[in-house]
């Protein structure tokens, strides 16, 4: 990986990191709620990446990089518990009490979020990004529907889904300034480990082992984890981190397109999740409102 680093990545390198990043995070949403099906939230996510981070870093080891030093382990223990602890972790909350694509959607909010944080202290919202976050809104409206505000949606779901955005946003932006390991490998290892270990001290600390027992994880479960650390964790973070570094981040944002129609077909073929008219509508809504703030986004 960090080699593609020393010289202009070629198209189908980027084609394909986009691949990665388009179809490998669509599809993790569904594979998430079957992983939680029957292994406690943070304690997956906490085993996902100490496992996911650990290979990396030992791949890291073996091609000679050099270790993280103090300073890119601080940056690391930061981003990893936005993106990851907080990031992350909200969305397994999320998954755990409303639907899978329906999380998909809120999380395509994210770039509204990144636009905002980008600009802060720096310069006015500009017409695009003010009229992307009004259609976000009206988005997450429709999302939650007119009987939401009558107490029929999960808002416990809704909140954890949308501090999950914020974090992840706020994350990236500091990702792309932060003093973190000279080399992607080093530094997407040390941030998921970072991670991985909050997570697990979440756990710890909320009692999710009082409710685990082991004799009850489904086969299902098991497989979904695997899926989430070889795919979800090394190819799919690992996209993502690479392709920040070789292209703009407005075109990295557009993940948010296509992870939505991914998780809500996915959602629907392999849960049985509904696909109401309000699903589609506010689908339609969110890739708007993100088109808007891509379009303003510096190139």
């Amino acid at each position: 990986m960090d080699d593609l680093e020393k010289k202009e990545p070629t198209l189908w390198q980027i084609v394909f990191a986009f691949a990665v990043l388009y179809i490998v995070w669509g599809s993790t949403y569904i594979a998430i709620k079957f992983a939680i099906h029957t292994i406690p939230p943070f304690m997956m996510g906490g085993i996902r990446f100490i496992i996911a981070g650990g290979l990396v870093y030992i791949v890291g080891m073996i091609l000679g990089h050099k270790h993280p030093q103090l300073i890119h382990w601080r940056s690391a223990a930061i981003v990893g518990f936005l993106l990851l602890a907080l990031g992350n972790g909200g969305v397994l909350i999320a998954t755990h009490h409303i639907p899978s694509g329906v999380v998909s959607l809120m999380v395509a909010m994210t770039p509204v979020y990144m636009s905002l944080f980008a600009d802060l202290g720096k310069r006015l919202p500009t017409t695009s990004t003010i009229i992307g976050l009004i259609l976000g809104t009206i988005g997450v409206a429709c999302l939650i529907g007119p009987d939401g505000f009558k107490g029929n949606v999960s808002w416990i779901g809704l909140v954890a889904v949308s501090v999950a955005s914020l974090s992840w946003s706020a994350g990236s932006i500091y990702s792309r300034h932060a003093p973190l390991a000279a080399t992607t490998t080093m530094s997407i290892a040390s941030q998921m480990i970072c991670g991985g270990v909050a997570m697990a001290a979440i756990s710890l600390c909320i009692g999710e082992h009082n409710q685990f027992d082991p004799s009850l994880i489904s086969a299902k479960s098991i497989w979904s984890t695997i899926y989430l650390i070889l795919f979800g964790s090394l190819a799919g973070y690992s996209a993502y981190f690479w392709l920040l570094k070789n292209v703009s981040p407005s075109k990295v944002a557009t993940y948010a397109y296509v992870n939505p129609i991914v998780a809500v077909f996915l959602g629907w073929m392999l849960a049985g999740e509904p696909v109401t008219p309000n699903i589609f509508l506010a689908g339609t809504i969110i890739v708007a409102a993100v088109w808007f703030i891509t379009k303003s986004a510096k190139k």
